[in-house]
């Protein structure tokens, strides 16, 4: 019997997914997206990480939902399709951030900077480097 699609999304909600944000990040990937003077911000460490900068007036963040939120919990668009884990896409913000989303076994990835002034860093290149180091250790 199929689920209505409130039930059904609901039912994706209440399940873990198998990776916690903190399983793929630490403060070291903190650094190399922010710099040397990140502080964590996390308080849920299994669906949710963040990282800030003052030196830098950014936020690194890293989410993971299982795989059914995919598509409900999305990026913003338009974004690209790239080649990351079973399914990947990215954003670019128009003042220099960026978002990346992925899937792997039953786990969804967001990993994203948002920044209050642009730098002039090419963050997609470095995230999409990240992005591919975490689908790698998810295995």
């Amino acid at each position: 019997m199929k689920l209505p699609p409130l039930l059904a999304l609901l039912g994706a909600v209440l399940t873990l997914p198998v990776f916690g944000s903190c399983e793929l990040v630490d403060i070291a990937v903190a650094e190399k997206v922010l710099g040397p003077d990140v502080i964590d911000t996390t308080t849920d460490p299994n669906s949710f990480c963040l990282f800030i900068s003052s030196k830098t007036a950014a936020q690194f963040s890293v989410r993971t939902d299982t795989r059914a939120l995919y598509d409900q919990v999305s990026i913003p668009q338009p974004f690209t399709l790239v080649d990351i884990g079973e399914a990947g896409r990215y954003h670019e913000y128009p003042k220099g951030g960026v978002a990346i989303q992925f899937a792997k076994g039953d786990t969804s990835v967001t990993i994203a900077v948002r920044i209050l002034r642009n730098d002039g860093r090419d963050y997609l290149t470095l995230l999409l480097d990240i992005a591919r180091d975490f689908a790698a250790k998810m295995g």
